[in-house]
C-alpha cells in the first residue's frame, strides 16, 4: 500500500518494523523465483558474481 502523506523517514521507519525473519523469507522467495525463471546466460552471470 502506498502512503503518499508520509515522509521518507516515516516510510523507512515503517519498513524497519518488519521482522528480520520476514525480510529474509522474502529475499529467499525472490531468489528462488529468479533462479527458476532466469535464462542460462543470466544464471552464469549470477554465479560469477557470487564467486567474488
Amino acid at each position: 500500500m502506498i502512503f503518499k502523506w508520509e515522509t521518507e523517514d516515516e516510510r523507512i521507519f515503517r519498513f524497519m518494523k518488519i521482522s528480520v525473519k520476514k525480510k529474509l523469507e522474502w529475499l529467499y522467495e525472490i531468489n528462488e523465483f529468479l533462479n527458476k525463471f532466469s535464462s542460462e546466460k543470466i544464471k552464469k552471470i549470477r554465479q560469477k558474481l557470487r564467486a567474488f
